[in-house]
């Protein structure tokens, strides 16, 4: 349903289209679990009892799990939390000297990026 919308939308209408993906048609079950789940990563950031916190890690666990809970859910959106954790995890990668690893999320990122024009040119169903 998602998909043959954004066919039918222009690109104004995406952004729109991606708010009602991520927040309309949400049981309370659904509201609660992805509250609990999302929030861990700032429960053990802020209990670890380190003086300097971690942004870019704690950024990049969060949009990881927001993404898979909403993969979860069949949401089309997950594709934008995916996209960004693969750009942090590139990030982090390659300052740890994971070459290897930042080459992987490299090529994740680069196809996450066409997620919009596969939408659009995807056969109707």
């Amino acid at each position: 349903m998602f998909m043959q919308q954004l066919k039918n939308r222009a690109f104004s209408g995406i952004a729109k289209l991606l708010w009602q993906d991520l927040f309309g048609g949400r049981s309370l079950s659904q509201w609660l679990y992805l509250i609990a789940l999302s929030s861990l990563p700032f429960i053990l950031e802020f209990t670890s009892g380190q003086e300097q916190h971690d942004w870019l890690g704690l950024f990049a666990s969060w949009t990881g799990i927001v993404c898979v809970i909403l993969v979860a859910e069949g949401r089309a959106s997950n594709y934008l939390f995916g996209a960004v954790n693969s750009a942090i995890y590139l990030i982090l990668s390659f300052q740890a000297s994971f070459l290897w690893r930042s080459a992987d999320y490299g090529l994740l990122l680069y196809h996450a990026a066409d997620w919009p024009l596969y939408l659009a040119v995807q056969p109707s169903q």
